[in-house]
């Protein structure tokens, strides 16, 4: 049984055997030999949780140029793996509050298949700084620009949470004590705001443990007083009756939001006596004040005179 497997088809084993043979030979033959270059990149793994790599700042341009010798398919098929040159620093430790150097020779962790030979590595080998990875408490600083619009002011701004922890380079981070906000224009508004803003970045190797802090703006109008004269006094009497007032102006005295205050004239307001529930007679009378719903923060704090003489009349006696 065994004899036959090796005599059946004998011919046809041979040829097959054969075919192999100078396939063998034709790929590895000088003809098909080739000389290329591949471009790596070089990534670091395995670094210890208390370490960071700090140098070269950027790490993604860490790469280096291979120069390969091989048969050209073998080349072709690894290139087309997008392989990487893989550097592992396990055992690397932090020596006190100093920064850790590594010269790393790159032939070490370059692994190709067989078939292929490395001619040449450029640069063949690479200095690595490493420093202690620690946490810090940074204080939150608001940072707004301009001033709030006319006829109001700016009463508070705080940042919550007002501290953040960041996490980086010891080096980095020793003289850092705080971190901005975004930037903000005030000047864009007029009433209490919450914002969702960025902290501004320190460095690309410091994080944060949040990603948005909120900002609170406390702003309000700003009230003053406005004099205004000669105003006409107007008597509200119940249907029926007729009044006579005196003196028939006053002077008054108003106080609100400045904005409000601005657009206050004779014309919007009415200065007037309740006289709907007054008998007929002579009466001492208080002034009131009625402005359209848009002045509701607008109150009368004074008038002269402070009463009126009323008289009501009915108007069929």
């Amino acid at each position: 049984m065994l004899k036959k497997i090796f005599t059946e088809n004998l011919s046809l084993k041979l040829i097959a055997l054969m075919l192999a043979v100078l396939l063998k030979l034709y790929f590895f033959s000088s003809d098909n030999m080739v000389q290329e270059s591949v471009e790596l990149p070089i990534v670091v793994q395995n670094i210890p949780n208390s370490l960071i790599l700090v140098k070269p700042r950027e790490t993604a341009a860490m790469k280096v140029q291979v120069k390969l010798r091989g048969p050209s398919p073998l080349i072709e098929q690894y290139r087309t793996r997008n392989p990487q040159l893989r550097v592992d620093l396990p055992m690397l430790h932090a020596r006190g509050d100093k920064a850790v150097t590594q010269q790393v020779k790159l032939r070490k962790y370059l692994d190709v298949p067989n078939g292929i030979d490395i001619v040449e590595l450029l640069p063949s080998e690479v200095d690595l700084e490493f420093d202690r990875l620690i946490k810090k408490e940074l204080l939150v600083v608001p940072n707004y620009i301009g001033q709030p619009a006319p006829g109001y002011r700016l009463e508070d701004v705080r940042a919550l949470p007002e501290s953040v922890v960041a996490t980086g380079p010891a080096h980095e981070l020793a003289n850092v004590a705080a971190v901005q906000t975004e930037e903000v224009d005030v000047s864009r508004f007029t009433s209490p705001q919450r914002l969702s803003l960025t902290l501004v970045e320190q460095s690309s190797f410091i994080s944060f443990n949040v990603n948005l802090v909120t900002l609170e703006l406390k702003l309000s109008p700003i009230y003053m007083e406005k004099s205004i004269s000669n105003v006409p006094i107007k008597v509200r009497a119940a249907d029926g009756y007729a009044a006579s007032v005196e003196p028939s102006k006053a002077t008054i005295l108003l106080n609100g939001p400045m904005k409000s205050l601005e657009a206050v004239s004779e014309e919007v307001i009415e200065v007037y006596v309740d006289a709907e529930n007054m008998a007929v007679g002579e009466h001492q009378a208080d002034l009131n004040l009625s402005l359209p719903r848009n002045f509701k923060n607008v109150q009368m704090i004074n008038s002269n005179p402070r009463q009126v003489t009323l008289r009501i009349v009915n108007k069929y006696e």
